[in-house]
């Protein structure tokens, strides 16, 4: 039978989907995608080129993770009726005019607001991709596609940007932005339109995996919580070991190509051999990843841990996403995970910032290993109930 998200034309498909769909939903994360890839590098620009302390450039990162993360949230439930395209053509219009009034050199405050608008915008975007991807027949391949496509643009994109900042500062990132909004604003016209009221009819809501949901919703949040405390704060940790910045970029390049190894392993081995191993070896291993980031001593142990946590990183999120679709798969829970996930992703600098700025970056081990351990705690009732009826199933 045919979903509802995808085009009658399968006859040239990438992801498991028809190419067009494909298309769409990597325009629609492209936005969400390049605010988190370039976090680091801007909080250091925000520091090293507007002046702001370590704090408050936490506070300028978080603003548009978490306004991304809240709109994601608040729409989840109303994109299941209306139209993904047009939600995230006005979500990558709203990115464009933040982008480029961010270019001016604007004070604290005025700086906090047009990120959050960045963010709001892509939010709006980011979650009708997210709705949209949920309905196809095998969400953990497309979304680990879709990861896979998304590291690509940071392998191609994040060394140039570094570049950028290094010239020009965070107005050299604020430019590639607009220019990355132009390029895959087009191909946003294959996400799906307006479903017919038949279809919309069987998006009843359905809450007999709502305490699952929960459970898996609120182990996303954790799990991004402390991964992204971790991430905001990259590039300060390299230059503490005495790189500077565009090596960092280039750093952070090279180790993109480990995501698309773990993106593409995830989409290789999907729910075949169950949920359960795969997502513990994920959090584990990137719980071990980022303790080396942080203790490493060397360049090359930095680049190593970075390497493996990018790969775990990409291996996992497939993998989450894909147990949210599995628990509804009109798209709600997905949608809103991705938003709590953003959410956990926002916290996390804004979170440890002063504690970073006044004990040192030891601090994130700790926090990583706290919500390691939590978010095994969340998912394994739930990966082990959906892995026993898949293989009573089979």
């Amino acid at each position: 039978m045919h979903h509802p998200s995808e085009p009658t034309s399968s006859r040239r498909q990438f992801g498991g989907v028809d190419w067009r769909l494909f298309a769409g939903l990597v325009a629609g994360e492209a936005p969400r995608m390049f605010l988190i890839g370039t976090a680091p590098l801007l909080l250091s620009a925000f520091v090293d080129d507007r002046g702001f302390g370590e704090a408050r450039a936490s506070w300028l990162s978080s603003a548009e993770l978490l306004s991304s993360a809240v709109i994601a949230v608040a729409v989840a439930d109303w994109l299941t009726r209306k139209s993904r395209r047009s939600t995230a053509r006005v979500g990558l219009a709203l990115v464009l005019v933040a982008q480029l009034l961010s270019i001016a050199r604007f004070d604290f405050i005025p700086l906090l607001a047009l990120r959050v608008l960045a963010g709001v915008g892509a939010g709006f975007a980011g979650a009708a991709a997210t709705s949209a991807a949920a309905g196809t027949r095998n969400p953990e391949r497309v979304f680990a596609s879709i990861s896979f496509a998304t590291a690509m643009l940071g392998v191609i994109t994040v060394g140039p940007i570094g570049m950028a900042i290094g010239r020009f500062g965070a107005a050299g990132a604020f430019v590639f932005s607009v220019v990355i909004c132009c390029v895959v604003f087009p191909f946003l016209t294959y996400l799906p339109a307006p479903r017919s009221a038949a279809a919309t009819a069987q998006t009843d809501r359905d809450d007999s995996n709502l305490l699952s949901a929960l459970a898996i919703l609120a182990a996303l949040f954790l799990f991004m919580l402390g991964q992204n405390a971790v991430w905001g704060f990259t590039a300060r940790i390299g230059q503490s070991k005495g790189l500077e910045v565009e090596q960092i970029s280039w750093i952070l390049a090279v180790t993109a190509l480990a995501g698309l190894a773990g993106a593409a392993t995830s989409a290789a081995l999907g729910i075949r051999r169950g949920r359960m191993a795969p997502m513990l070896f994920a959090i584990a291993g990137t719980v071990a990843s980022i303790v080396l980031v942080v203790e490493s001593e060397s360049p090359l142990a930095f680049i190593v841990g970075n390497a493996a946590w990018t790969f775990l990183f990409a291996f996992s999120t497939p993998y989450f996403l894909g147990l949210l679709a599995a628990l509804d798969s009109h798209g709600r829970w997905a949608a809103m995970g991705t938003g709590l996930a953003g959410i956990g992703a926002a916290c996390g600098p804004a979170a440890v910032g002063a504690s970073v700025e006044a004990n040192g970056y030891r601090v994130l081990v700790t926090l990583m290993i706290v919500t390691g351990v939590a978010t095994a705690a969340a998912v394994v009732p739930v990966l082990r109930r959906l892995d026993r009826e898949s293989t009573n199933g089979s």
